[in-house]
């Protein structure tokens, strides 16, 4: 089953996502970066395809595109300089290209370690999100959505109940409001009796009280629970 069955899509472009990234970008900004800190921003799903990059590095779950604009900022950062005052030789520039190199490399490494242990993913990379220092967006990240669910479950599972994780699921229910369906009986008319039909008129269906009915929760076929038709004074109830 598809990890998107239980955590809807827009689960991943919140903040919860950007906390679960924080701790390995952190990790790597703190060995790469000079000043401001680097934070990832921008999430989104990608749709269709992706304009080429100057530079991509690859790892087994992340892909990090480099442009020639995110290049000199992500330098500028990390040698503290403004690189439009400094010229540069040749032999420089090629020095600058692998400590770039270098630098997207151990990013890659750092969150790729995140998702340690977990398996190959077949999906599309769909996940992008740009990764900012200060004002500036040096790369953009991608990677399949549903390696980061189990991160952000359990973080919200945390959020939700501080010190003391819930033991049992009927504890996390207990003040969740489902709207059921009571499905009474079943009666079979003709189109035609059905356009003759008038506010007022009675249909009388195929159960008695002692009856079995059944629950469904709203656009489901699936019985929710069972019970029995009675009655309740003047009313119509369901004994479960």
């Amino acid at each position: 089953m598809s990890i998107r069955h239980w955590l809807p899509s827009n689960a991943f472009l919140g903040a919860t996502t950007k906390e679960v990234l924080s701790g390995p970008v952190a990790e790597w900004s703190a060995r790469w970066i000079a000043r401001a800190p680097a934070g990832v921003s921008k999430l989104r799903f990608a749709e269709g395809g992706v304009a080429p990059r100057a530079q991509t590095t690859c790892g087994r779950h992340v892909e990090l595109d480099l442009t020639g604009v995110g290049r000199r900022h992500l330098l500028e950062a990390m040698l503290d300089v403004n690189l439009a005052e400094n010229p540069r030789s040749e032999a420089d520039t090629r020095v600058l290209d692998a400590v770039v190199g270098e630098a997207c490399e151990d990013f890659v490494r750092t969150l790729d370690g995140l998702f340690a242990g977990s398996p190959d993913d077949d999906e599309e990379r769909e996940l992008r999100g740009s990764v900012a220092i200060g004002r500036n967006e040096v790369f953009e990240i991608s990677l399949a959505a549903p390696l980061l669910a189990p991160l952000i479950k359990q973080k919200l599972g945390r959020a939700a109940s501080p010190g003391r994780p819930l033991s049992r699921l009927s504890v996390a229910l207990r003040d969740a409001r489902v709207r059921a369906h009571a499905v009474l009986g079943n009666v079979d008319l003709s189109l035609n009796e059905v356009r003759e039909l008038n506010i007022g008129d009675v249909l009388v269906i195929d159960r008695a009280l002692g009856d079995p009915v059944e629950l469904r929760l709203p656009q489901s076929n699936r019985p929710l629970a069972r019970g029995k038709l009675a009655r309740n004074g003047d009313q119509l109830s369901i004994q479960l």
